[in-house]
Order: C-alpha cells, then structure tokens, then sequence
C-alpha cells in the first residue's frame, strides 16, 4: 500500500514489447498460412527468424501457427497495441472506452501466452536474441533482485523477500488480458497471498491503482472504530492531479479484498497503542506529569511523544510489515479529543 519509486520487473521486460509487436503484425500478414512448416517461407523480421529457426523453439512455431489461424487477430493487435500504448491511463480512468475482445478469442489465444510467460521469458536465445544488450535473468532471480521494498505493495501484511515468500502477478489477470502477460508494466512481484486464489485470483476492475503509479499511501487510508474494534480500509474521494480517485481506490480495495484481509487485525491496533505509550514514556512524561496542572499542556505532550512514534514509522516504510497502518493509527490517536487522550493516559499510568 505504498506507492514502488523503482521496480526492477517493469525495466527488465521491456524488450518483450518489441516481440509481441513484431509477433502479431507477422500474424496479422499471414493469416492464409496452411501449417507450420510453411513459416520459415513466410515474410519474417530478422529476430523471428532467428527463433524459428532455433531448434529448440518447435513450440513457439506451433503458437504462431495458432496466432496466425485466429479469425479475429487483426482484433488482437489493435487490443495489444492500444494496451500497450495508453496502459497507464487506462488504469487512471482517462480514457474509459478501450478495444475488448471476445470471449472465444481470448480463450483461443490464452494458451499461446501462457506459454511465453512460463517459458519463452526465462529462455536464453529468446533474451539474446531480442534484448542482446541485457544481462539474461529468470522470473525466479528478479524475485531475488527486486529488494527495492521488502513488503508486498497490494497489502503491506507481508515480507516479500526471499523469493520463496513472493509470486510475480498480473494486475490485469492473464485470463481475460492473456495479450498482457509479458507485459512488464502489467507484472507486479507481491506475496503469494495476495496472488492467490483466495485473495485476489483473477479478479480486476478498471479504473484501478498501480503501485508502479500511484501514490498509493495517499489515496488509501485506515479508519478506526475504537468501541466495535473495527479496522476498515477506505479511498479518499480525490487527491490533487488525479481523477476518479475514489473509484480506483475502492476498486483496488475490492480486488485485493483488503478489508477482509484486515478484518482480524486489531491486535496490530493494540500493539501500536503500546508503541505510542512507550514513546511517550520515554519522554519522562509521568515524571512530569505531577508538575503539569494544564491539562491542554498534557495533551500536548501527549500529541508530541505519537507524533515521535509516527516519525520513526517512515523509516521502516516498505521495509517492515503493517507500517501503513501503523502510521494511519498514530494520526487517528493524535486527532482524538483531548479527554479522552488524557484519559487513555492515565489508564496506561496505572497499569505501569
């Protein structure tokens, strides 16, 4: 629930733009092709080519074939290329009306790219042949590269680091956007419970946050209800440069069902209120206390010893878990009415 400044995933794929490109307008221009073997006689830009004639990609040939066989492909081009060209501002809700395809022709081509998911992206010749200039690296070792934050963005609940406890996603899934799988600003490194069935699955809505793009920790925020002991995750209506705010956010928090998630985390809550207690305590306050008959002068030093606990929350942002909420409670504890602080005060002072 933090906005990611750098991603390692989105760089390293970028190459995988230009083979979908030349891969489909390849389709596009022979779509009267009668088997595989016909291929290598076909029209192919100098990379396809080196692919097709490697002896180790007989199944790539096989999915072309099928590529160039799909009734609708000119459909998929047009799709993938618009896609890819207005990604970002799809997921911000600027533009609204985009190309669908099918049901039939995406389970059609769903198989092809699952297999340059799972298979094509971690070859060597591929990544030699189409990004010569780039150091060749599995999807297992970018989930080891990728330290640039050690929580999962979608839920700040767990460790993503080492890569046995993190799953590359799809933000838009793979089963309705399969022209989007090697997409790199589509792949997301987060944990594996939230990129589980359970959790997430297949499940999008658009317009919707990107933690590549947004400023997810002002945009998303915890409500508090002290009495019922509720914690509830909510979308602001706005935030400045941004449009549909609140339609993204509250989609984002459906889609990664982080209210049921955070549902039976008050315990966290709890701890946090003993955090700001000891920060405060560390600041002498009960020594104090007899010399202070002012009680907005109390509250004050109240106010200043969460304010200390939520500043040294930012130095543990994307580097421990539960920090987002954390940093929310501080704010709520510190926006509460006076008496009912001093109160919470005095009842820490006797359980000393």
């Amino acid at each position: 629930m933090w906005k990611i400044n750098s991603s390692t995933i989105q760089y390293t794929y970028r190459f995988t733009d230009k083979f979908v490109r030349d891969l489909l307008k390849w389709a596009c221009e022979n779509k009267e092709i009668k088997s595989v073997a016909e291929i290598t006689e076909t029209n192919l830009t100098p990379r396809l080519r080196l692919l097709v004639e490697y002896g180790g990609f007989w199944k790539l040939r096989e999915h072309m074939y099928k590529l160039a066989t799909c009734k609708k492909i000119a459909a998929v081009r047009t799709t993938y290329l618009y896609f890819s060209k207005n990604y970002i501002k799809i997921l911000k809700g600027r533009i609204k009306s985009y190309p669908h395809i099918d049901k039939d022709t995406t389970d059609y081509i769903k198989p092809v790219f699952k297999y340059f998911y799972d298979n094509l992206i971690d070859n060597e010749f591929f990544w030699n042949t189409y990004n010569p200039s780039g150091k060749y690296i599995k999807k297992s070792g970018i989930r080891d590269l990728d330290t640039s934050h050690k929580t999962c963005p979608y839920c700040d609940r767990n460790h993503i680091i080492p890569s046995s406890a993190n799953n590359i996603d799809h933000l838009l899934p793979q089963s309705d956007f399969p022209f989007l799988s090697i997409f790199g600003r589509n792949l997301v490194i987060a944990c594996t419970i939230c990129n589980s069935k359970q959790v997430k699955g297949d499940d999008w809505a658009l317009p919707i946050l990107h933690p590549f793009y947004d400023n997810m920790e002002d945009i998303l925020f915890f409500k508090f209800d002290n009495d019922k002991k509720e914690i509830r995750v909510c979308s602001k209506r706005k935030i400045q440069y941004e449009r549909v705010t609140r339609q993204r956010g509250e989609n984002f928090i459906r889609v990664l069902k982080l209210n049921k998630i955070y549902k039976k985390m008050w315990f966290m809550v709890e701890n946090e209120r003993r955090a700001i207690f000891e920060s405060i305590a560390d600041m002498d306050i009960f020594d104090a206390m007899e010399n202070i008959t002012n009680s907005s002068e109390l509250v004050s030093l109240i106010k200043k010893g969460a304010r200390k606990r939520a500043w040294m929350l930012n130095d543990f942002v994307q580097e421990e878990t539960y920090t987002k909420l954390k940093s929310d409670y501080c704010s709520d504890f510190i926006s509460q009415r006076n008496p009912i602080l001093i109160e919470w005060l005095n009842d820490e002072y006797r359980k000393r």
